[in-house]
């Protein structure tokens, strides 16, 4: 994750506060989500790799 430039003569402040166990489990759950949807993504590419044949061309010595 990069930083985010501040405009000229506008300023960034953050506020750090503790979060609530509803925001929390919001979060949790979210996540869950989120790396289910990437595994099984990652299992549909890795099946149509399967499936597909790779031709290799046989290149003659030059002799």
């Amino acid at each position: 994750m990069g930083f985010i430039k501040e405009p000229e003569g506008i300023t960034f402040y953050v506020e750090n506060r503790e979060l609530t166990a509803k925001e929390k489990k919001i979060l949790s759950d979210f996540f869950a989500l989120q790396n289910k949807k990437a595994l099984k993504s990652i299992e549909v590419r890795n099946e149509r790799k399967k499936n597909i044949r790779k031709r290799i061309s046989k290149k003659k010595k030059l002799t």
